[in-house]
């Protein structure tokens, strides 16, 4: 299969190619291409999705304080789903809250998990209540905190409807840099 005219190259010196190295998508690269250096592609992403899969690349090790302010970050995008219906709210809100409060040393760990099961258990009712997907992103976004795939938690907590995506994923965008205005290094 050959790539696209304007994917990056396997042989370019960019600062991008640390992506290619933590597997980003191929969108993704072609967007990083574009810009020179790692603040202006941070500056001008409209993609909280994607910020938060770079940073959860440079977090340290699950549960380590290391990732307590990335967890907050992650709890405040999560917030942005919209409301379930009532039977599933409160467990969504128990997970937001728990991570919320684990990302300030106000929770322990077993908290959170207790919280995210309780999450995907109201997720999984509400899957077969063919209810919003909101519970879901609790579930996923309590467990950012540790996942190997955290910014995938915290981009499905981002994703709700499809004519609000991208509006959530501007938003979610503008978090991300206000808890972290700065880009994550990418080494070459």
């Amino acid at each position: 299969m050959t790539p696209p005219d304007d994917a990056p190259s396997q042989n370019d010196n960019h600062w991008s190619d640390y992506w290619r190295n933590k597997d980003a998508c191929d969108t993704g690269m072609v967007f990083a291409r574009k810009h020179p250096t790692p603040q202006a592609a941070w500056d001008a992403c409209e993609r909280g999705d994607w910020l938060l899969w770079w940073l959860g690349k440079t977090m340290g090790s699950p549960w380590s304080d290391s990732r307590r302010h990335f967890a907050g970050c992650c709890a405040e995008i999560a917030a942005l789903a919209p409301v379930c219906p009532d039977e599933y709210e409160l467990a969504r809100q128990w997970a937001i809250d728990a991570l919320s409060r684990w990302s300030r040393g106000e929770a322990e760990r077993e908290e959170v998990e207790a919280a995210a099961n309780a999450a995907y258990a109201a997720d999984a009712a509400a899957y077969a209540a063919n209810a919003a997907y909101a519970a879901d992103a609790a579930y996923t976004a309590a467990y950012a905190a540790y996942a190997a795939y955290a910014a995938d938690a915290a981009a499905y907590a981002a994703y709700a409807a499809d004519a609000a995506r991208q509006r959530i994923l501007n938003e979610a965008a503008e978090i991300v840099r206000e808890w972290f205005p700065k880009a994550p290094e990418c080494p070459r």
